[in-house]
């Protein structure tokens, strides 16, 4: 069931990036000029984040990549977020040169891209991204067992990318580009170290009827709330697992507020309280001596990217209670929110201690 549940909220994500939301068809077709591109990645690495994964992380993962979307330009898309994005879709194929170990991954991810710049012949862009990902060689306890990456065939992928754009003419872009993808069941099914590999890549970007933007003037602080103080409560819920040998789902439930305050067109600095009710923590009572908590409470801090209706969060936490004894007592969050009405949230936020993922939530959310 946790996968169905992933796969479709991965839809619910990968829609929210449609052109149809919120406008009609014909209009937004002719009035936001279409683009498709093609990337080489050509050099990659598998960052080995624990002695274990060396021996399967040697060669850099060799990877394409195509991107069909719009380039948004109408009055609208400025407002809603003072910048002139792209948005689309991903396709991504990567080989990670270890055919019997980690095979490959074929991934699918929607994406927002904010422009820097507007019709300068070079131009940088940030490209944030989130989809699924299908891995056609994963663990096994018998047949693969130093695959500790990932252990779910239909995995989570998020994907960061900075890009600097060279203008041929108006149909035709070369593109250099940084990326760095994420991979994770978010502690679902185990094992599930996670990978992380950054990547480079060269490309062109087709234009076919090109694309002209006016200039317009943003204002030093803008968003969809007119305060710069902002406050956010989220109820969270997800599913995990405690070891390799037992592969059972248990719950966690969860409630978060915290509050943030805008200090830039894009930024805010956030500071709040969580707490999580682990389901899994009461079987591991009967496993070990060691003092077990089901509930955690801690303070987290971070910063979030406010674009339009969507908000990228990354935070770090301190436990005030932890949930085991052994647990680390810093971790971090990573979350992608789509403001789907006036003051509700809805998205997705991964917690990992240090490299290993810990959960994958899903939540819905109040901002006022």
């Amino acid at each position: 069931m946790y996968m169905v549940r992933l796969y479709f909220l991965t839809l619910f994500l990968l829609s929210a990036y449609s052109p149809t939301n919120g406008q009609g068809n014909t209009n937004f077709f002719i009035k936001n000029p279409t683009f498709f591109s093609f990337n080489f990645h050509p050099f990659g690495y598998i960052i080995p984040h624990t002695s274990e994964l060396k021996q399967v992380a040697l060669r850099s993962p060799l990877g394409l990549q195509g991107d069909f979307g719009w380039h948004l330009n109408t009055l609208k898309s400025w407002n809603q977020c003072k910048c002139y994005p792209r948005t689309g879709f991903s396709i991504l194929v990567f080989d990670y040169q270890n055919k019997r170990e980690l095979g490959r991954a074929f991934n699918l991810t929607g994406f927002i891209e904010p422009f820097f710049g507007f019709n300068n012949k070079v131009k940088t862009s940030f490209r944030l991204g989130a989809g699924i990902t299908y891995l056609n060689q994963v663990y096994d306890s018998i047949t693969n067992p130093n695959n500790l990456f990932y252990s779910a065939p239909l995995s989570f992928m998020l994907r960061t990318q900075l890009n600097l754009h060279y203008t041929i003419d108006k149909n035709w872009e070369i593109k250099a580009a940084g990326h760095f993808q994420h991979i994770s069941n978010g502690g679902i099914s185990q094992p599930n170290k996670g990978m992380n590999f950054p990547t480079l890549s060269i490309g062109m970007v087709y234009l076919p009827r090109g694309v002209t933007l006016l200039e317009r003037k943003a204002s030093a602080i803008d968003s969809l709330l007119s305060s710069r103080w902002q406050h956010r409560v989220f109820l969270t819920t997800g599913l995990k697992e405690i070891s390799i040998t037992n592969e059972q789902k248990y719950p966690a439930i969860g409630i978060t507020f915290y509050t943030s305050r805008i200090i830039s067109r894009i930024n805010a600095l956030h500071l709040g309280i969580s707490h999580l009710w682990d389901g899994s923590m009461d079987e591991l009572k009967k496993q070990t001596n060691d003092e077990v908590r089901e509930n955690a409470f801690s303070i987290l801090g971070g910063n979030e990217f406010l674009m339009g209706k969507f908000i990228f969060s990354q935070a770090v936490g301190v436990y005030l209670r932890k949930p085991t004894r052994d647990t680390e007592n810093i971790y971090h969050r990573w979350g992608l929110y789509y403001r789907a009405f006036n003051n509700g949230l809805v998205g997705v936020n991964l917690k990992a201690h240090r490299h290993v993922a810990d959960i994958l939530d899903f939540r819905i959310g109040y901002t006022w």
